[in-house]
């Protein structure tokens, strides 16, 4: 048991250190720099192929050195200077390996010494790999089963004089001699010489202070080993009126012998530990006159006797407990008995009412008690004299009103000789409003196009979970700060009220009904008489504006810019071209007649047209005069022009012909 907790001791000590080493991270990083930079300068490059990187590992920061010759021995040395910390190193260890095999070279600085721990880390490449974590051996030179300080992690087989952990026995004392039947002895401290140890353990040679077993009066632990006085602890029991009946426990360390007030054994607890003559607790009948019957019950500390005017047991109620000769006054007289006063309770249903509800009753004494007073009266009367043998009740459910249920309770008394019963009428309202399920509502920030808010809830006693309504369904189409009034209602009409400050804002422009406005396509003129229109989140529907001309007369292309303005100053452009085209005049035929004369022409009535935009009758014109005397066909060309620059032509044919013989 003794090796076992050395043991343990050392595998806590191992692991603290362990920590500590990772809290060294960024000093180790550095060591392991320039231990990289001193390997590298050491190992003959030309036999073997190094390749240095710090690398996390278990046991430290990792430096890997890969070799092609799997006989290859190296010899380095390593120094470095870090913090004024020196680290030197000199290993001879051939790597067994077989080429081009890679194998985990890892190197632990321990802060505050000169030691580089050496281990091997986890290649999966390695012919003897077997666990990716490693494994840790500890070294046992001297193979007795106890180990030194010096722990390695390897992949695979340790290397000879290490075991593993399920192997140990212990620290070992001497690691050079085999000498397992000679465990480490016990040593002890005795801090306050009073010949018992304050603490005890295990040690190679004998520690400054230290004693063995046989230099002690006792090998037990010492309570208090600053106090030479004291040296027991006990489980003590607190007696301090030493009536053998205690009040509690305590531990004490002492010289073996208990101190006053205390003791190591109870008779039980003591209900008042100043007091030797009483230490039980017991409930009493109080009976003063001493007839059996009594009046109440109180619960008193007493020794082992029953106080005058008190008993164990009761007879019965006494009506008068200081007149000895009464004793059967206390009998309830049914008759007597009388219906309360409507009853009203806070409730939701029936399930709500509680089994102390219930009727009175007048004595002799005029007392009224309650139904609970009267089922605990009964309990005590002896009922073969008073003739009552039960008493009972049922709940009748009458009707089921908003905000009212009505219940008449029924009790029934059963005496020797018949069965009376009495009803009581019982109102069950709901008067309590809904409790919002918020303390305080929220300010919400509102667009004008965002016209839903989600409504809040209360809780209600009876009906649960309950919707607000609005005082009024506001249309937030402006922007502004308003208040709305949340009603939360339940099916009783209880109703309770809480506000919610609303800001709306309007950031969002007209949007227009028509995303492209149509080009319009006019003749002769054009005259603006319809404005496109847009919606807006806050203002409705909105008519655009322009700086445009209103009428146009001129044959072309125009663009009309549309402004469309909210209340809130907020625009939306369009542009919508207009493209204004003239026609010319029409003439009336289709067609002129050809004209054939004889001899000559001199006069030819012009046709006519009609404008293409005013519709008014154009007369043609002929560009030449009408002055035809020579036989032949003649071509006239006839323009009408409606004098806006928009003319059309027509051709005319005239033929001049002599086919009529002389006259004589």
């Amino acid at each position: 048991m003794k090796k076992l907790y050395v043991f343990l001791f050392a595998i806590i000590l191992f692991t603290c250190h362990r920590s500590y080493l990772y809290a060294q991270t960024s000093n180790q990083n550095q060591v392991v720099q320039d231990l990289v930079r001193s390997i590298a300068t050491h190992i003959d490059v030309e036999s073997t192929r190094v390749n240095t990187s710090t690398k996390p590992s278990e046991a430290g920061v990792g430096i890997e050195i890969i070799a092609d010759d799997p006989s290859y021995t190296h010899d380095v040395k390593i120094e470095t200077s870090v913090n004024g910390l020196k680290v030197s190193y000199r290993n001879n260890k051939p790597i067994e390996l077989t080429a081009p095999v890679r194998d985990l070279w890892s190197i632990t600085v321990i802060p505050g010494t000169n030691r580089i721990l050496p281990t091997y880390g986890c290649s999966t490449q390695s012919p003897d790999f077997n666990n990716s974590q490693g494994v840790y051996y500890w070294e046992d030179k001297d193979g007795d089963g106890y180990f030194v300080d010096n722990i390695i992690l390897v992949c695979g087989a340790p290397p000879s004089g290490f075991i593993k952990e399920e192997d140990l026995k212990g620290v070992d004392c001497d690691d050079t001699v085999y000498h397992t039947e000679q465990p480490d002895p016990y040593y002890y401290f005795d801090e306050d010489g009073d010949g018992y140890p304050g603490s005890w353990g295990t040690f190679c040679e004998r520690p400054p202070g230290g004693k063995q077993y046989n230099e002690l009066k006792s090998g037990v632990l010492d309570c208090n080993d600053n106090d030479p006085t004291v040296w027991q602890r006990t489980t003590s029991f607190i007696d301090i009126d030493g009536d053998g009946y205690t009040n509690g426990t305590v531990f004490l360390c002492s010289q073996g012998e208990l101190p006053e007030g205390f003791t190591n054994q109870s008779y039980g607890e003591d209900c008042d530990d100043e007091n030797p003559n009483i230490f039980r607790e017991l409930e009493l009948y109080i009976d003063n006159d001493g007839d059996g019957y009594t009046d109440g019950r109180i619960t008193m500390c007493i020794g082992t006797s029953i106080p005058m005017g008190y008993q164990l047991t009761s007879l019965g109620i006494d009506c008068d407990d200081e007149d000895p000769n009464i004793t059967r006054l206390c009998c309830i007289p049914i008759q007597d008995l009388q219906v309360r006063e409507p009853l009203f309770v806070e409730g939701c249903s029936i399930e709500d009412l509680a089994p102390s509800t219930g009727f009175s009753l007048s004595i002799e004494t005029q007392t009224s008690i309650s139904i609970d007073s009267f089922l605990q009266h009964l309990e005590l009367f002896d009922r073969t004299i008073c003739g009552l043998k039960s008493v009972a009740y049922q709940d009748w459910l009458i009707s089921n009103n908003a905000g009212r249920i009505r219940v008449d309770r029924t009790f029934y008394l059963e005496e020797e000789s018949y069965l009376s019963n009495y009803t009581e009428e019982i109102y069950i309202e709901d008067n309590t409003a809904p409790i919002p399920n918020q303390e305080e509502l929220p300010e919400l920030f509102l667009d004008c196009a965002d016209q839903f808010i989600q409504p809040p809830t209360a809780n209600d006693a009876c009906d649960g979970e309950i919707t607000g309504t609005r005082n009024t369904e506001i249309e937030y189409d402006d922007p502004n700060d308003f208040t709305i009034t949340w009603t939360f209602m339940d099916l009783f009409g209880n109703q309770s009220t809480q506000q919610q400050h609303v800001k709306v804002t309007n950031t969002d422009p007209p949007v227009p009904y028509v995303p492209t406005l149509p080009e319009i396509i006019a003749e002769c003129s054009f005259q603006i008489t319809e404005v496109p229109k847009a919606i807006d989140s806050c203002g409705g529907e909105i008519n655009a504006t322009t700086d445009n001309d209103q009428e146009y007369f001129e044959e072309g292309t125009y663009t009309i810019t549309w402004t469309f303005t909210d209340g809130n100053g907020l625009q939306t452009t369009q542009e919508q071209n207009v493209t204004l085209i003239k026609l010319d005049p029409i003439p009336s035929l289709p067609e002129l007649e050809v004209i054939v004369t004889q001899c000559s022409v001199t006069d030819i009535q012009a046709p006519t047209a009609t404008g293409g935009c005013n519709g008014e009758i154009i007369t043609g014109i002929r560009d030449e005069s009408i002055i035809y005397s020579e036989q032949g066909e003649y071509i006239i060309i006839w323009t009408f022009d409606d004098g806006n620059g928009n003319m059309t032509t027509q051709e005319q044919m005239v033929v001049v012909e002599d086919t009529e013989a002389p006259i004589a």
